[in-house]
């Protein structure tokens, strides 16, 4: 059975805004919602790629605690920023 999503797309001007943008990897995206310059698609599945640089990420609201998990993981390795 597949999970629903619900694709809340973050504003362009909110991202912008940030200090620590651009960002690098946005590893819950698509060509149309992606914030940074790479990204992972769902099929490329960012719960199981590496992240690195300055990782911007807005997951699925569907499973945030996977992601979260994954974001924990993630910091301490030094390629990454969050």
């Amino acid at each position: 059975m597949k999970t629903k999503t619900f694709p809340y797309v973050t504003p362009v001007e909110f991202v912008a805004a940030l200090p620590e943008s651009p960002f690098d990897l946005d590893p819950a995206a698509d060509t149309i919602n992606r914030k940074a310059r790479q990204w992972y698609s769902e099929a490329d599945d960012g719960l199981c790629q590496p992240w690195y640089g300055k990782v911007f990420c807005n997951p699925p609201y569907s499973e945030p605690a996977k992601w979260l998990r994954k974001a924990a993981e993630e910091i301490n390795r030094p390629e990454v920023e969050l």
